[in-house]
């Protein structure tokens, strides 16, 4: 990965978000949905991304995962437990925001296993991110993690973490909604209000407010 990624200001990342909610509503396929949430990432310099939907209790093993990692590593992340048992996402689905983390500095879980899972991390190529979860409808959870390097997490402005979690949460709605059968519930009338404070660029907490 290199470290030597150009950020955007934040004025631009604002400018961003009504492009992919557009952008969002003309996709046919989930994995459409998902490329162009790691596009819009990738133009803010984080390279890869790894999204994750976990359905709940006794569906669990019909998780679903994209990923823009070459296939060899992502394997390999997951053979080393990345995979829901990590303290990265076992963290996320506690957490109420997006947070970052690097594989030498991470919230939540300290075992020996999950020392284990950072530093197999680390080997694999796979340094720091920024994760956040995002609860769906009948206890589904759309957990999203944006790889990078540690030298290009230190250069995200503030307002990044607010924009990411926007950014996911389009995305995660548009992929829970091409999931539904035919003759699937609507969307009801405050979580289209809620998308379209969202598209015109405000933070979540601006969004909590309205």
């Amino acid at each position: 990965m290199s470290a030597r990624v150009a950020m955007k200001s934040p004025e631009t990342l604002d400018a961003g978000l009504p492009a992919l909610s557009g952008r969002l509503a003309l996709v046919r396929t989930r994995k459409d949905a998902f490329d162009l949430l790691a596009s819009f990432l990738r133009a803010q310099g984080l390279p890869d991304l790894i999204l994750t939907f976990i359905p709940p209790g006794d569906l669990a093993n019909q998780t679903v995962q994209w990923s823009t990692l070459a296939s060899e590593t992502s394997d390999r992340v997951r053979s080393i437990g990345f995979d829901g048992r990590d303290p990265v996402r076992r963290f996320a689905r506690r957490a109420i925001e997006p947070f970052m983390w690097t594989c030498d500095e991470w919230p939540g879980e300290k075992s020996a296993f999950a020392r284990d899972v950072m530093t197999n991390l680390r080997r694999a190529g796979v340094e720091g991110g920024v994760s956040v979860a995002v609860w769906g409808r009948g206890g589904r959870v759309a957990i999203a993690d944006a790889i990078a390097a540690p030298s290009v997490l230190r250069t995200l402005p503030p307002s990044f973490l607010d924009l990411f979690f926007v950014a996911t949460v389009l995305t995660a709605r548009t992929i829970e909604r091409l999931s539904l059968v035919r003759g699937r519930t609507p969307l009801s009338r405050r979580e289209i209000e809620i998308l379209e404070l969202a598209a015109q660029g405000l933070t979540n907490s601006a969004v909590a407010e309205q």
